[in-house]
């Protein structure tokens, strides 16, 4: 391709490039274009290799179908629009982590992202996800300072991105090119001074979807819907001519005879004032021919024929609803998040879509994206090691299930409390972790003293599923259905417990009871049948509690 052809304008949606043994670059596929774009002019560089899908004709795809843009962006506010915490790689260390340097460190290089690269840090992570989302690359700019010290890290927009592979040192870096300026960067951790002295060569980290066709570029998810894409277009564009111009007659109108000046005039004026416009669609002429000539109706001079439309609306609408599905299906994106409703759709398959689609494609996503910040960027370039950036979910729970679902995680010991307030996106408060653990939802009015209870259980080394299973044993005690007597013993039997501990935990539990004591020794006595029967009733409850706990 010449330099003069490169600068023509393309009426091309993807341009496919190829580099032959000759260096030259050819066309070896288009698929057909709306709108005319400046092509991208050719860098005689050597050794650069073009993507094999033109970049400004993948930039030119976002913005002319609502459902691609709108899977794009879904894709990427999910992996990376939903927010993040600073967490600990150790548990141990998130306890006061507000007053350990490394995690000062971090939070300081995050939160001063904006007042050199003019957008907040998430913003950052916003534009590199949707890169990959159009292209299947993205591309991070690191600058060192004067030391070699990671100092800034900047968005490096793909457009302008050209790969290029030194054959004899077999490095690969990047060319950023702004015709007729270029520059080229280093791969991360380089480390190479500039000429001059006076600081580092910038770097970069490339981050790619798998193409098996290109070993220097990625490639998009949507590939296969180019042509729906493109299809949907020129229906849109269709369906719009036809509602400006109505795109053909509907009529037609044939002459036998010579109309008269007048007739021949109402015509002209009626085409030329009331056919174009949406406004003007179905109106219908009327021609005034009863004027006899010679004898004769000049109605018998005029023949009307309706033109029918092969393409019927309904199936008109339906190839652009396939259409549509196609490229929604090549995202991947389920229809519940583009507000697209489904009919006989229930609500619980809907859940399930959604945890598909975040575990098969937002999970690995976000994997890359915190390998790039956490591995690569935090702890190879800044030398922290006890942090890292965590990237926060889709929530496909509602918040009775969210809520029951962290009590239960913090019950039984496998979250802290300063870990469920970063999980729901607040700052860790010191010393909260201290306090007493959580108990479930509505323990508190089911009798008992379970706040006693869950503190004396703390103190004799129970664990999280021992505490609960012991409140439900007083509760049970508090609401009349067991025997404290009998408790007391279920309580020493289930957690080894001696006469002492088991008071301690059944507490006031009981004592308001009417109970009919032994005369002999004036405390409680049950028959055996009676003991053999609340120890059924403790085993059903413990055994539902474990059962739910364990699920």
């Amino acid at each position: 391709m010449s330099e003069n052809s490169a600068k023509q304008k393309t009426t091309a949606y993807i341009v496919k490039y190829d580099r032959p043994e000759n260096n030259e670059l050819v066309r070896v596929a288009t698929i057909q274009k709306a709108s005319q774009q400046q092509e991208v002019q050719t860098l005689n560089v050597q050794g650069v290799f073009y993507p094999p899908f033109a970049y400004q004709d993948l930039a030119g795809l976002y913005g002319i179908n609502p459902y691609h843009d709108r899977c794009i962006n879904v894709k990427a506010a999910c992996t990376v629009g939903l927010g993040y915490i600073i967490e600990a790689v150790d548990p141990k260390d998130e306890k006061g982590k507000q007053k350990n340097e490394e995690y000062k460190r971090l939070k300081d290089f995050i939160e001063n992202h904006s007042k050199y690269a003019g957008k907040p840090f998430p913003d950052t992570l916003l534009a590199l996800s949707m890169d990959y989302e159009m292209t299947g690359d993205m591309y991070l700019e690191v600058v060192r300072n004067n030391v070699g010290e990671i100092a800034e890290v900047y968005h490096m927009p793909f457009k302008e991105m050209l790969i290029k592979y030194d054959t004899v040192t077999r490095i690969q870096t990047v060319i950023q090119w702004i015709p007729p300026s270029q520059t080229e960067f280093q791969p991360f951790g380089s480390k190479i001074q500039k000429p001059n002295g006076t600081g580092y060569v910038s770097e970069f980290i490339h981050i790619k979807n798998y193409n098996p066709n290109n070993r220097f570029y990625g490639m998009p998810e949507y590939l296969g819907a180019l042509a729906d894409i493109s299809n949907d277009v020129s229906a849109a564009t269709y369906q719009r001519a036809k509602f400006k111009n109505n795109c053909r007659p509907d009529v037609l109108i044939e002459v036998m005879d010579d109309f008269n000046k007048d007739t021949l005039q109402l015509i002209t004026d009626f085409f030329r004032n009331n056919y174009k416009g949406e406004e003007n669609a179905g109106k219908a002429l009327v021609l005034f021919t009863s004027e006899r000539e010679g004898g004769k109706d000049l109605t018998e001079k005029i023949k009307v024929t309706p033109f029918d439309s092969d393409l019927k609306e309904a199936s008109f609408r339906q190839t652009r609803i396939d259409y549509r599905d196609a490229v929604i299906a090549a995202h991947g994106v389920p229809k519940t998040l583009l507000s697209i409703a489904q009919a006989g759709k229930l609500g619980n398959t809907e859940s399930g879509d959604l945890k598909i689609f975040m575990e098969l494609l937002i999970e690995p996503r976000q994997q890359r994206m915190e390998f790039m910040l956490n591995e690569m960027l935090i702890k190879q370039g800044l030398g922290i090691t006890k942090f890292r950036i965590k990237l926060k979910e889709l929530d496909i729970e509602d918040a009775k299930s969210a809520a029951e679902f962290l009590t239960a995680m913090s019950t039984i010991g496998a979250w802290k409390k300063n870990e469920i307030r970063e999980y729901t996106g607040k700052e860790a408060i010191e010393g909260l972790d201290d306090e007493m653990p959580l108990l479930p939802a509505g323990a508190a009015d089911q009798g008992g003293t379970p706040a006693s209870v869950a503190q004396n259980a703390a103190a004799m080394s129970l664990n999280g599923i021992q505490i609960q299973a012991a409140t439900k044993i007083v509760q049970a005690v508090s609401a009349g259905d067991i025997p404290r007597e009998s408790a007391k013993n279920q309580l020493k039997i289930f957690f080894s417990l001696n006469d002492e501990q088991a008071e301690a935990l059944l507490g006031d539990a009981g004592t308001g009871q009417v109970i009919q004591p032994d005369k002999k020794t004036g405390t409680q006595k049950a028959t055996p049948e009676e003991e053999g029967a609340d120890l059924v009733k403790s085993l059903v409850v413990l055994k539902s509690f474990l059962e739910k706990s364990v699920n």
